[in-house]
């Protein structure tokens, strides 16, 4: 791994969420943490082929002059881990064959579905989470980062743990578990209801609500090469601590980074 000399501004070592003071929320609800099992080595591992390795990254990406790496750090992001369960139909029309022509007489077919599974909702509106819906509840194939998933046996007790929730940065939260659970109620609907049907009818329903500590290995770069927008980008990767997966990421544009490797293929033809 080329090793990167910083020409950009660095980092500097404040906290990467700030402390919320006066506008944190307080849940009433009780803490739950997960336990970390990956090491700062690994996950910086993870991190930097993420950065450095993408097909969509910049050509200039690994130049000192165009990026900066802020140190890995551990940060405790708060999730609400949203239990649901989603029920209803919809309609559609087929058709039925009129004798032994071509010619068919459309007919209303009826589905019905029953999903329940849950969703991780994030508590703090900075970090770059995007609600992602488990491949087990939609009807969609996504590509990309997986939806964060967290089994209900990983989740402990913070007030009777002996997890220490408190190493890296705690995150405060700003999103309160009726805003959470609107959101996830919504992402649910939009991945179950049929992107076309004549008549659609589904409701979801929240069943359980937990407030969570998830460990998170959380690394900042600078771009400021020939991918970037107007100025110099701040962008993130996201990489779970519990399972080595990737989280959230915010990079360059992946169009503009394309465009500047053609060009140099061009140019130096």
């Amino acid at each position: 791994m080329l090793e990167l000399e910083p020409a950009l501004p660095p980092f500097t070592d404040d906290l990467v969420f700030p402390q919320l003071g006066a506008a944190a929320h307080q849940p009433g609800e009780p803490w739950f943490v997960v336990v970390r099992r990956l090491d700062e080595s690994a996950a910086g591992k993870i991190a930097r082929r993420e950065i450095f390795g993408r097909v969509l990254a910049p050509a200039d990406i690994r130049q000192a002059s165009a990026t900066v790496l802020d140190r890995i750090r551990l940060v405790q992001v708060p999730f609400w881990r949203v239990e649901l369960s989603i029920d209803g139909f919809h309609v559609n029309l087929t058709s039925a064959p009129l004798g032994r022509g071509s010619i068919g007489i459309p007919l209303p077919l009826m589905s019905s579905k029953h999903r329940s599974g849950a969703l991780m909702v994030s508590a703090r509106s900075a970090f770059p989470y995007q609600l992602r819906v488990p491949s087990s509840l939609s009807r969609a194939v996504h590509v990309g980062i997986p939806a964060l998933e967290l089994p209900p046996e990983d989740l402990l007790p913070e007030a009777a743990s002996d997890t220490p929730a408190r190493d890296g940065e705690i995150v405060d939260c700003d999103v309160p578990r009726e805003l959470a659970e609107r959101t996830a109620q919504r992402a649910l609907l939009e991945a179950v209801e049929p992107a076309y049907a004549i008549y659609s009818k589904y409701e979801p329903r929240v069943e359980a609500v937990t407030l969570v500590r998830y460990p998170i290995y959380h690394l900042r770069y600078r771009y400021d090469g020939e991918a970037r927008h107007l100025a110099a980008e701040d962008c993130a990767v996201a990489v779970s601590a519990r399972t080595g997966k990737l989280v959230a990421a915010k990079h360059p544009s992946g169009a503009r980074a394309a465009a500047g490797k053609l060009r140099r293929l061009f140019w130096f033809k």
